[in-house]
């Protein structure tokens, strides 16, 4: 091992039967002036497979035939250690076949021993290591766009969009719609300073999300002050009718909370109205450069009709939703009628509350 002082540190794990072999490698490395190279060689691949457990190496220099391990058990070996460290394969055989199932296996590089030369093991050293750091930090890039891509879209959404470049339109049977908004708002919002304003809608839609996770319910889009979210896409939801009652429920109690906490502090703060209804929906991907997944159809528009008709503080529900959820004893209903609603004529609605409180889960 060298142990001159050079501007650049590479860690290199030679992983050669052949002890003259491994003792060239290095002789051409440590030929190089502006680079120490720090060396350590293994004559087996089980020996070199725990050597990198040990210690972090910078590049493998990897023999394809070796005494516990024939061509073909090597190349495949690359594959589970190929994220790990960039890898040159080095042979005595120049099989481009080979080569290529070594390269597609994850190895940077291949080398023909008999054709070594000290400048083209550097250059193949410094690329495998450059690529490998360029795959890496690829990687990581991936793994934050597909985080936000997925924080945007619902997940399957998300992954049909990435394997496919596009988001078919779908008809969903069942959804139940809901549309939470703030009474009062202009109002108050009048009252409280801008940062504050967006900190409490922020604080709001934030347990808003969290409740509509917990009974698998989909955020769909917040407008102003206004939420809305659905049970049933992209996906079926199990017991969606009293998973999104249960949810509207514990939404409402969430902002009850919060009025009363602002009160006790002499500060202003909104109620709610809630809105649901349950029906045939289309779904699907709008916009080219910020995706947007929405839900389309006369059910949107019901639920939206079934907020604007409500009262603060109350859950108002169509008649769609209260046949599918009259037989639960977890709800008690307040009939209030046919009431004439813009556009859609008279409509059945009922006012629903939690038969007991725990229906309603806490925020975690």
């Amino acid at each position: 091992m060298t142990t001159m002082d050079h501007s650049r540190k590479i860690k290199v794990l030679i992983v050669e039967d052949d002890t003259f072999t491994a003792m060239v490698y290095q002789d051409l490395l440590e030929e190089v002036t502006h680079i120490q190279f720090e060396i350590t060689t293994c004559e087996t691949l089980g020996e070199g497979l725990s050597a990198l457990k040990d210690s972090s190496y910078n590049v493998l220099l990897l023999d394809l035939n070796l005494p516990d391990s024939d061509f073909h058990n090597t190349i495949n070996a690359i594959t589970g250690i190929a994220d790990e460290i960039p890898i040159v394969v080095m042979t005595s055989t120049n099989d481009e076949k080979l080569a290529l199932k070594a390269v597609n296996n994850g190895g940077q590089d291949y080398l023909v021993k008999d054709k070594l030369e000290r400048q083209t093991l550097l250059r193949s050293i410094l690329y495998a290591i450059e690529r490998h750091q360029l795959k890496v930090e690829l990687k990581r890039a991936k793994a934050v766009s597909d985080s936000l891509l997925k924080n945007i879209l619902p997940e399957a959404i998300a992954e049909e969009l990435k394997s496919k470049g596009r988001v078919e339109a779908r008809y969903f049977e069942d959804v139940s719609v809901m549309f939470v908004d703030f009474s009062q708002f202009t109002k108050v919002s009048s009252q409280m300073d801008t940062s504050l304003l967006v900190a409490e809608l922020h604080h709001c839609f934030s347990a808003f999300d969290k409740i509509a996770g917990r009974h698998g319910l989909e955020k769909i889009k917040t407008i102003g002050d206004s939420y809305m979210c659905a049970a049933g896409v992209p996906r079926p939801v199990e017991n969606q009718h009293v998973q999104i009652a249960s949810a509207a429920h514990a939404m409402m109690q969430f902002v009850a909370e919060r009025r009363g906490l602002k009160a006790a502090e002499a500060k202003p703060f909104w109620n709610a109205r809630i809105g649901i209804h349950t029906g045939p929906v289309v779904a699907g991907v709008v916009g080219i450069h910020k995706f947007t997944y929405d839900i389309w159809g006369n059910t949107v528009n019901v639920a939206s009709r079934m907020e604007a008709c409500g009262e603060e503080g109350r859950v108002n529900i169509s008649h769609s939703l209260y046949t599918k959820l009259a037989s639960d004893q977890h709800f008690t209903f307040t009939p209030r009628g046919a009431i004439e609603v813009k556009g859609k004529g008279s409509m059945e609605m009922y006012f629903v509350e939690p038969a007991t409180r725990a229906v309603v889960p806490p925020l975690s």
